[in-house]
C-alpha cells in the first residue's frame, strides 16, 4: 500500500477500509467500482469532465462547498453544476450514510486497482 502510494502508513492496522479491500480479488473489485462509479468515469472519459475528482474533493471535504471550489479551482458556480450532474448520477442523498460509505469505498477500490491492476480497468 506503501508503495502505491495509497496509505502511508507501514501498519497493517492502520491501513483502515484497505485492509477490507485487499483481500478481495481484482474482478470483485472492479465490479464494486462499475456498480458506483461506472456512469461517472464514463461522462469523464467521454467528454473528458471532471466529475470524479469533483466527487473525491467534495467528499474528502465533507462536502463543503465552498472548500471543494477553492481546492479545485472553480467558480461556485462551476461547483453547483457538477454536483448537481453527481446527484443526478449517485442520487440527491449521496452523502447521507450508507450511500457516502459505499462511494467512499468503491473511489478507494478504484485508486487502489489504478495503482495495481490498470490493464483491467475498462468501461
Amino acid at each position: 500500500m506503501q508503495h502505491n502510494e495509497l496509505a502511508s502508513s507501514i501498519y497493517y492496522k492502520d491501513l483502515g477500509v484497505y485492509r477490507l479491500i485487499l483481500r478481495e480479488d481484482n474482478a470483485t473489485l472492479l465490479q464494486y467500482v462499475k456498480d458506483y462509479l461506472q456512469e461517472i468515469l464514463l461522462i469523464d472519459q467521454k467528454n473528458g469532465n471532471d466529475l470524479y475528482q469533483t466527487l473525491c474533493v467534495y467528499l474528502a471535504c465533507n462536502g463543503a462547498k465552498n472548500d471543494t471550489a477553492e481546492q479545485l479551482f472553480i467558480v461556485r458556480q462551476t461547483l453547483y453544476k457538477r454536483i448537481e450532474r453527481l446527484e443526478n448520477i449517485l442520487g440527491a442523498d449521496f452523502l447521507q450514510a450508507p450511500h457516502r460509505l459505499n462511494i467512499e469505498i468503491a473511489v478507494k477500490a478504484y485508486e487502489l486497482l489504478k495503482k495495481t491492476a490498470p490493464d483491467i480497468l475498462r468501461f
